[in-house]
């Protein structure tokens, strides 16, 4: 799903086991060791399933306030004509995903990087809070009934 505004574009992509690109973003190792230091758990597989209607639909509307909010950075003024963000993206798997692939990716395009940080880490917390959109974590040496929904953390 594309959203189009005069000065923007963004897209919304929601898709069941996908392949990620070979080139590995990050690496949520070292999130595996911090929950089995907060829970004593290891977590073995990932598996998120969504509204996916409803889910498309926030995530857009969550693109269109980062897009309004973002101001740009005092040290780089710009006429108005320049918008702080030019275009977002947010992919996000569903299904099955292993343990150290990520389950989203947010791109943004900007003048500056400052204003691209900024929109990224607003679109993630709000995606996490908001969309509907739910992870249930699988764990070393417990049957998979055992298998946790999580709920959207704020």
């Amino acid at each position: 799903m594309m959203v189009q505004g005069q000065q923007h574009s963004s897209s919304v992509r929601l898709e069941i086991h996908i392949k990620v690109p070979t080139m590995q973003i990050t690496s949520y190792r070292c999130l595996n060791i911090h929950h089995l230091l907060r829970t004593g758990k290891v977590v073995t597989r990932l598996e998120y399933q969504a509204y996916s209607k409803l889910a498309i639909k926030t995530m857009t509307d969550i693109i269109r306030t980062a897009h309004q909010s973002v101001a740009r950075s005092t040290h780089h003024p710009a006429p108005a004509a320049v918008p702080s963000i030019i275009s977002c993206a947010v992919h996000h798997r569903l299904g099955a995903v292993p343990v150290g692939e990520p389950s989203i990716v947010i791109a943004v395009s900007s003048p500056h990087r400052k204003e691209a940080f900024v929109a990224c880490e607003q679109i993630l917390e709000e995606v996490k809070q908001k969309v509907q959109i739910w992870k249930r974590e699988y764990y070393e040496g417990e049957k998979e009934e055992e298998a946790e929904w999580k709920a959207n953390s704020g």
